[in-house]
């Protein structure tokens, strides 16, 4: 059995854009505000030496935020698969390609974000699965 590899970014003094603002906001300010965040993630994710994806990763999120009142989870959720599939951390964010581990969202002294992910391994290997498609046809 193979184990799978699991990649720890954490990125300090950042939160990703809440989806209500980002609703309200103008396009063209979304989308600037969108690709920022793409590219703040995409920069941690290059000095960590994380690599592209290329098959399905199972993601957990931590949120730690400074604010008096913490943001809901599913808000900054959104903002955040966006912003690793621009940075092809992750495939795609359907269900084919992330699992969702677990998210989380904390008060403390300090913004922060922490993102773990872990390289889904298949139980079955690629050359069974292929042997045994071609004894179908």
């Amino acid at each position: 059995m193979t184990t799978a590899t699991i990649h720890t970014l954490t990125i300090p003094d950042f939160l990703p854009q809440n989806l209500n603002r980002l609703l309200r906001t103008h396009w063209a300010k979304r989308n600037r505000a969108i690709r920022a965040d793409s590219e703040l993630v995409a920069i941690f994710a290059i000095q960590a030496g994380i690599p592209k994806a290329n098959g399905k990763r199972r993601l957990a999120l931590a949120f730690t935020t400074n604010a008096q009142v913490a943001p809901d989870a599913d808000n900054l959720l959104k903002a955040m698969l966006d912003a690793l599939v621009r940075c092809r951390l992750l495939v795609d964010d359907s269900p084919r390609w992330v699992e969702l581990a677990g998210i989380s969202v904390s008060r403390a002294d300090r913004r922060e974000t922490q993102i773990t992910l872990e390289d889904v391994v298949s139980e079955i290997p690629q050359s069974t699965i292929v042997a045994s498609w071609n004894n179908l046809k």
